[in-house]
């Protein structure tokens, strides 16, 4: 019995183990900041490619004004902004 105990203990280990390393394969969506303006969806979509075609990752563009995208990377809902505007 006690050894039946320690196979199965065995045998969860791999399993969580083997699960791991599945979700370290996915690779996770990487959201870019659009705040609206021509250039940065320009730069969005030539940067969105490479990353696709480049390294296998997903994107995905998340709209808003210059305050919400800060916000948006500072929690983390927005991985990439690729132009900041800021006051002189």
């Amino acid at each position: 019995m006690g050894t039946l105990i320690i196979l199965l203990a065995n045998f969860a280990g791999v399993v969580e183990a083997n699960n791991k390393l599945v979700e370290a394969d996915q690779k996770p969506t990487l959201v870019f900041a659009d705040a609206g303006w021509d250039s940065i969806r320009i730069h969005n979509q030539i940067a969105a490619v490479i990353i696709e075609k480049g390294y296998g990752y997903q994107t995905d563009v998340l709209t808003g004004s210059s305050p919400i995208v800060i916000k948006g990377l500072r929690q983390g809902d927005i991985d990439i902004c690729m132009e900041a505007w800021t006051d002189n």
